[in-house]
């Protein structure tokens, strides 16, 4: 196989020879757009300069980039632009995050905070306490579903309002096989109170006062490292998933040629998806791309909690093995409470038997 080339000016006649017309002075303003990463310069021989040296990563991530740029409707628009074809290549390889997609996504999440207390700051400002939000509420006979006042709760104290639940956004969501919890995975966690995949989100977010600051601080503070970390299992546990059901389902009802492209919302020109973001109403329009990177960022941050559940779990394995000599449960749905009691014995609160590590 043809090795890739590894200067600009390889690049373009590399690219030029798949069909695509690019120019050193375009492939040099696209990265100062940052839709291309800088390259890392190198000493060229002797009396020749220096010179910027493509990886092979950077090479495929400018032929998708010009593959995109020549997409159009039937008007001769681009089909994609802006800072949605930023967040496109992002997800094929990982880059950018600290280079625009980490502060659009705090923008989408700004916004959209906006949007979800709005009725609240309708009746109250600024509401710094759990009884000031219920009062206003009750005094004006404002009604709010149980899902806003889940998130109108968590983001503003940390718990969900009185009567607040997220059981029909995940029944939603696990319709789409957007998020799938196993019964054996619940089952884990029924020691910790937890019976349903509806209440795993709920005590998340009351054990972790996951208010609208924590949720700000935690995105501002994930590198490029933990964003590129989380995309491919973003890629394989959340979009795979939808993807093949909405090809089931297109094939079931005898339509053809559906796309399963959640990023395009399921084939939708971007003018048409800014056109909808654009009519809708709420009290801060959100973009598509900021909603699109919002997305991406919570689901990055899943990833992130989910590592760090993994590195205690696998953590008090190791001191129980190591120190205590205790042999850890071959049962899954054991492995949360042996962890918890291992944690409890470290720190001095509460004496663990069990049989020797063999």
């Amino acid at each position: 196989m043809k090795a890739l080339p590894e200067t600009t000016q390889e690049v373009v006649e590399w690219l030029g020879g798949l069909g695509l017309a690019v120019t050193e002075k375009q492939i040099a303003n696209d990265t100062v757009d940052r839709f291309l990463p800088p390259r890392p310069v190198e000493t060229a021989p002797a009396g020749r300069g220096r010179k910027g040296i493509w990886e092979p990563w950077m090479v495929r991530r400018a032929e998708r980039l010009y593959r995109l740029r020549r997409r159009k409707d039937a008007d001769g628009q681009p089909l994609v632009y802006g800072d949605t074809l930023r967040l496109l290549l992002f997800i094929r390889d990982g880059w950018g995050w600290s280079s625009g997609i980490r502060e659009l996504c705090l923008q989408g999440f700004e916004k959209s905070v906006a949007a979800t207390l709005a009725p609240v700051h309708k009746y109250t400002r600024n509401p710094k306490e759990r009884e000031q939000v219920d009062f206003a509420l009750e005094a004006h006979d404002a009604v709010l579903s149980p899902g806003q006042r889940y998130a109108t709760g968590v983001l503003a104290f940390g718990e969900p309002l009185e009567g607040g639940s997220l059981q029909g956004i995940v029944r939603a969501a696990e319709a789409l096989g957007v998020v799938q919890f196993p019964p054996w995975f619940v089952n884990m966690l029924q020691p910790l109170g937890i019976s349903s995949a509806t209440e795993i989100g709920t005590r998340v977010a009351k054990d972790m006062a996951f208010t609208a600051p924590v949720f700000r601080a935690m995105l501002s503070a994930m590198d490029d490292r933990a964003a590129q970390r989380s995309m491919p299992r973003f890629i394989r546990e959340f979009i795979r998933p939808i993807r093949t059901r909405v090809h089931r389902e297109s094939l079931v009802q005898g339509i053809k040629g559906q796309s399963t492209n959640l990023f395009t919302m399921f084939g939708r020109r971007q003018r048409m998806i800014e056109q909808h973001f654009r009519e809708f109403a709420g009290a801060r329009r959100i973009t598509p791309s900021q909603s699109l990177a919002l997305f991406l960022g919570c689901a990055m941050l899943g990833d992130v909690c989910f590592r760090i559940v993994e590195s205690i779990v696998s953590f008090t394995i190791t001191i129980a093995l190591k120190v205590f000599r205790l042999r850890p449960p071959t049962n899954i749905e054991e492995v949360v409470p042996f962890a918890a009691a291992v944690l409890r014995r470290v720190f001095g609160v509460q004496p663990l038997s069990n049989k020797p590590a063999s």
